[in-house]
């Protein structure tokens, strides 16, 4: 029997399955597999061993009240009165009873969630509204500069790669329901702390780094949006407001679960922008 369901749960990890519809399915066996420790139960009091038959049967109870929990949980929208799993769950440094991958994701100190209206920085406050993103083009020694950051970042704990505290069932469940293709290790992004525009050599070049005189030039901006630079400088004036850092070790779904792998950082500017005449 429990050679059965072995086999089943291991051929169930080819495929990826939506993640309420998996536990449905653990648990429809897992019910389904207890009734087998009844029978052993029964056996052991024919054959006059007590205590093995007790044992099992008791066994039994325990696994057919967590069963009985999971199958009104996953397959109804009610909950039974005296449910003592989230005090199990507490007990063993679970996840809360209300958590959800598809919640806000909490920042560590350098981030800002994505959902927020404004966006904070030492230099103001701006409307999302007001801001333009602008990506970065970067040698192989810019990247090198930024990855230098970024990995001393992480190991003075300024960035945590812990997924934001979110375990690889709920990564699974959060990238499904967000049609990402990846959830990097540092989180959604991760704020520089110190960075500035700089026009020299008929370019926009970005310093980047850790405090005002430990900026190392990372890249440089040729585009603003669906605009050429050249032609906003002539008519805008430029402020950066964010330097948003992202990639380095993620996780992607594969066929059967989460994939670990490193991509190269990169980095987003937010810029805002205002006419000069104004």
């Amino acid at each position: 029997m429990f050679s059965l369901f072995d086999a089943i749960n291991h051929y169930l990890g080819f495929f990826n399955f939506n993640l309420k519809l998996k536990n449905q399915i653990y648990t429809l066996m897992g019910f389904t597999g207890n009734w087998y420790l009844l029978h052993l139960a029964i056996q052991f009091f024919k054959n006059q061993l007590y205590l093995r038959g007790f044992l099992f049967a008791l066994i039994f109870l325990v696994l057919l009240y967590f069963s009985i929990l999971n199958l009104v949980y996953y397959f109804t929208s009610k909950t039974i009165k005296g449910d003592i799993s989230p005090h199990i769950e507490k007990i063993f440094g679970g996840n809360p009873k209300d958590a959800d991958a598809s919640a806000p994701i909490s920042p560590n100190p350098f981030h800002t969630q994505s959902a927020t209206p404004v966006m904070y920085d030492p230099v103001g406050i701006y409307d999302q509204n007001n801001l333009i993103s602008a990506t970065l083009t970067s040698t192989d020694s810019q990247r090198a500069a930024l990855k230098h950051i970024a990995d001393y970042l992480i190991e003075t704990h300024h960035i945590q790669e812990n997924y934001q505290g979110l375990d690889d069932h709920q990564l699974t469940d959060f990238l499904k329901k967000s049609n990402l293709i990846k959830f990097d290790a540092i989180g959604t992004h991760a704020l520089i702390p110190s960075y500035k525009l700089v026009a020299e050599e008929h370019q926009l070049h970005v310093y980047a780094g850790l405090n005002i005189l430990d900026q190392q030039l990372i890249g440089s901006i040729e585009t603003i949006g669906t605009f050429d630079i050249h032609d906003l400088q002539e008519n805008y004036q430029l402020l950066p407001v964010s330097c948003l850092l992202h990639g380095g070790k993620c996780k992607t779904i594969g066929r059967s679960g989460l994939i670990e792998r490193i991509d190269p950082y990169f980095v987003e500017m937010k810029i805002a922008y205002q006419r000069k005449n104004e």
